[in-house]
């Protein structure tokens, strides 16, 4: 069973350390940078990134998180990092990010020096990683171009030189969390998608990543960030709501039960225990029996709103937000096919307006996505 641990209602620029499985928290580090990822390569020695438009900060530890330092001047910018990996308490790689471009970092030497891989022939933005050993992982994203769909990208030599595994083939796809519950056998990667065509599918590889297929979950459409599982046939899928699956990924189905939001990373400790990131913070344990509390739909931070519905010739768009964050807005066709591109940048908290000019686009009914750091909203809009 799933229960909240602790950190609700989290904001973005906090790191909190627990000594005891979340019953309580300290605060370790404060800022007011988007924080995004972070890693523990050893007990002591630990890594941070947070996203661009936000000092561009990449934080190190060395005692466990007492103190924070900013190494950002290591590796060349720009810089924003939305994965973290570390092999080896000296092999450290990190990925990003979520906006573009898409490049690797890595460290060969326990965070003393890197070095960035330029993938932007392959991909247009990359989300996270997993590796196998110090040499041998993947990195997934959104293709290059986009139209591909999501891509898991292969090296086999420590990040020098990478190849394409896998394509989703639906336009704008991210593959956005990779993780397996058993070293590698068995890999998952979570497809986050624009809400048109409207499904919900995932990633899988039975054979630590030579081969990937993309499997349908259900034909609803579900905005999805965390994918995990506990052992290779119970396991979990969401973002706004949560899927679950106890055949491998075979069938899923609503977890009604549970309350909370915004999931966005799992983490698999052994047999029976996990825990899961969202608005809040999730521990899984198989003996766990109390703790739920009432379910409560999560607030609503952000929003996008058009008017007048339908148009004729002009929509004039309203954007909400609750903290500044990059914003990509975009029109798709309700086959999917990407119209027109509105907005690719920061925007700050609050209302923002755009004027979306339809006059050549045809009849018909389109679809507005707003992808922030936050997650994703949208709007239907009618052209006459």
């Amino acid at each position: 069973m799933l229960i909240q641990v602790g950190l609700p209602e989290a904001v973005p620029g906090v790191i909190g350390r627990t000594y005891n499985g979340g019953a309580s928290w300290q605060t370790v580090y404060t800022g007011p940078d988007y924080l995004r990822s972070i890693e523990f390569a050893t007990p002591q020695l630990g890594f941070c990134g947070a996203l661009r438009d936000f000092n561009d900060i990449f934080l190190k530890t060395t005692d466990g998180g007492d103190t924070w330092q900013d190494i950002s001047s290591l590796i060349p910018a720009p810089l924003a990092i939305c994965g973290l990996y570390a092999t080896s308490p000296q092999v450290i790689y990190g990925a990003g990010v979520w906006t573009g471009p898409a490049y690797v970092i890595r460290t060969m030497d326990g965070g003393n020096s890197w070095t960035k891989f330029d993938l932007s022939n392959m991909a247009s933005r990359l989300v996270d990683l997993y590796f196998l050993n110090d040499s041998v992982g993947y990195a997934s994203g959104t293709a290059q171009p986009p139209s591909l769909g999501g891509v898991i990208l292969h090296t086999g030599d420590g990040g020098e030189t990478w190849s394409v595994r896998h394509l989703t083939g639906q336009n704008q796809d991210y593959i956005w969390k990779l993780q397996s519950p058993n070293n590698g056998k068995n890999i998952y990667g979570s497809i986050e998608s624009s809400w048109v065509p409207s499904d919900t599918r995932f990633v899988q590889s039975l054979d630590s990543g030579a081969t990937w297929t993309t499997n349908l979950a259900t034909t609803d459409y579900n905005y999805i960030e965390v994918i995990g599982f506990i052992d290779t046939l119970h396991g979990w899928m969401g973002g706004y709501s949560l899927l679950e699956t106890i055949d491998g990924g075979e069938t899923w189905h609503y977890d009604t039960t549970f309350v909370g939001g915004a999931y966005d990373r799992f983490q698999r400790i052994d047999d029976n225990l996990a825990y899961m990131t969202g608005l809040e913070v999730y521990k899984y344990g198989a003996n766990i029996s109390s703790g739920i509390r009432v379910p409560t739909a999560p607030p609503v931070r952000e929003w996008v709103d058009a008017f007048p519905v339908p148009a004729n010739d002009e929509v004039t768009l309203t954007v909400h937000l609750f903290a500044r964050s990059f914003a990509i807005i975009s029109a798709f066709a309700s086959d999917g096919t990407l119209v027109k591109s509105i907005h690719n940048g920061a925007l700050p908290a609050g209302d923002s307006q755009f004027k979306l000019d339809v006059r050549d686009l045809p009849p018909g009914t389109y679809f507005l996505s707003m992808r922030t750091n936050q997650g994703m909203s949208g709007k239907v809009i009618v052209i006459q």
